[in-house]
């Protein structure tokens, strides 16, 4: 856990302790601890930057400083959420940039806790399904390998759908105005 916390507090790359979580600890017990790990770290890695990395941490973030602030200023939760939800942004980029960009703490938090739920039970069911298919445990292990890598193709093009969907509804926004 510590070694998960510490990995997503400093912006290393956490999908494969996710991955090592649910072949380690099975699908349920993976989740918990995955989705714990990365709530965890995700909180240090936002207090981290509230507390000591201001400009430096905003200079980094470069033009996404100011589309994020907008987003914080006028969505807040439901910003935070939606990003978590939809991976448009790095998961580490956004633990730094939703404190820079003022996102108050308890908003934070509750998106963080519950946006990354799908995604880590996604990856965690997939390293299980893996780890139950090395087993030998047949017919059933590959289905389960099956769903689990459609399951994580499609959550990779949740980002294209949700701009498509945007960029649609915007035209139709657009158009009314005329």
């Amino acid at each position: 856990m510590v070694v998960y916390v510490s990995a997503v507090t400093f912006a290393l790359p956490a999908a494969p302790l996710t991955l090592a979580g649910g072949a380690l600890f099975g699908f349920w017990r993976g989740v918990v601890l995955n989705w714990l790990g990365a709530t965890l770290g995700a909180l240090m890695a936002y207090l981290f930057a509230s507390a000591l990395c201001g400009e430096a941490c905003r200079a980094l973030l470069g033009g996404r400083a100011e589309a994020l602030e907008r987003l914080a200023a006028e969505h807040g939760f439901l910003g935070t959420l939606r990003l978590r939800l939809v991976p448009v942004v790095p998961f580490s980029v956004l633990n730094y940039a939703a404190a820079l960009a003022g996102v108050r703490r308890r908003d934070y938090a509750l998106a963080t806790a519950l946006g990354i739920i799908p995604g880590t039970a996604v990856y965690t069911y997939f390293a299980d399904s893996l780890l139950q298919g090395v087993a030998g445990a047949g017919r059933h292990a590959l289905l389960r390998v099956s769903l689990a890598g459609a399951l994580l193709l499609a959550l990779s093009f949740v980002p294209a759908v949700v701009r498509r969907v945007r960029g649609e509804r915007d035209g139709r926004a657009g158009a009314g105005h005329s």
